[in-house]
């Protein structure tokens, strides 16, 4: 089973994501068609175990998900992978300790990718973490997206200062 990755009902400003599953299938992950330089040359669905820092994707509202739609960044898409960084080793630290982690990573991260500090941006942010299955696999990976809740961008969200 892919890992699966959680996304919560639209219209918070830190969305909370979670990521379950990770057991290590990642032959069996989707992954979309890549360029040279690994940046999304066709949409298709990407698995969360195989998002890429600079994917730009196509959020879901809510739900369980197992893949995302990812996009060239020249496509119309809502939302962008800005960020990936592991949690330190050791023990599972709590779903709720986890996400804490996760958001205090992303948002550290947030202003030097968007150039404007999050209290005073219009986007959104979604942190995806692991929980105590994928841990126990060897998951500590969290996923940081920035999304815009209005779709319709193209380009990078990369210094877009909103």
């Amino acid at each position: 089973m892919p890992q699966r990755a959680a996304l919560p009902r639209a219209g918070a400003r830190l969305v909370t994501a979670v990521l379950i599953g990770a057991l290590g299938l990642t032959a069996c992950s989707a992954d979309a068609q890549r360029d040279a330089a690994g940046a999304v040359s066709a949409a298709d669905d990407v698995s969360v175990d195989r998002l890429r820092v600079g994917d730009c994707l196509i959020t879901p509202a809510d739900g369980v998900v197992e893949d995302l739609a990812a996009v060239p960044c020249d496509q119309e898409h809502d939302g962008e992978v800005f960020h990936a960084f592991d949690l330190p080793d050791g023990d599972f630290p709590g779903a709720e300790s986890g996400q804490a982690a996760g958001e205090a990573g992303c948002l550290a991260r947030f202003e030097g990718f968007v150039g404007t500090a999050f209290d005073d941006s219009e986007l959104d942010l979604l942190p995806l973490t692991p929980v105590a299955d994928g841990w126990a696999a060897g998951d500590q990976g969290v996923v940081c997206l920035v999304q815009d809740e209005q779709g319709g961008l193209t380009g990078t969200l990369r210094a877009a200062e909103r």
